[in-house]
């Protein structure tokens, strides 16, 4: 939660303004942050310029979901973000690059490996 330093309250969003009150089928979760309706991309707009510890946070979760699609440089971004994230005023994302540190070798695979898309095969 933003500090008292972050602004005005920013009021609750109207029904219509809502950003999805009914949850969508998860196969069709393919759209990404730039891929918002006008009414979902003003309300996230208006609530991260209310608070400047938002609009950082809200950029970090952008480019770690940039990281999510498995890729050969993702190690070395992957690196990068954690940095930049440490050298930020939030806690919450630092807690979390640390729980990334915890495994490293496994977040990197999971970053850089891409995910077989067959069935799995039990062994008995």
């Amino acid at each position: 939660m933003c500090s008292s330093t972050c602004g005005p309250a920013i009021p609750r969003p109207s029904e219509e303004e809502s950003v999805g009150s009914t949850p969508p089928d998860i196969g069709d979760r393919n759209d990404g942050p730039d891929e918002l309706k006008e009414p979902q991309r003003t309300l996230v707009d208006t609530l991260t310029a209310a608070c400047p510890q938002m609009t950082a946070r809200t950029g970090f979760i952008r480019d770690f979901a940039v990281l999510l699609t498995p890729a050969h440089g993702n190690t070395e971004l992957l690196a990068t973000w954690i940095a930049d994230v440490k050298a930020t005023d939030l806690p919450h994302l630092r807690t979390f690059t640390r729980g990334l540190g915890l495994d490293r070798d496994a977040v990197n695979a999971a970053l850089t490996r891409a995910r077989p898309t067959g069935g799995v095969r039990r062994s008995a």
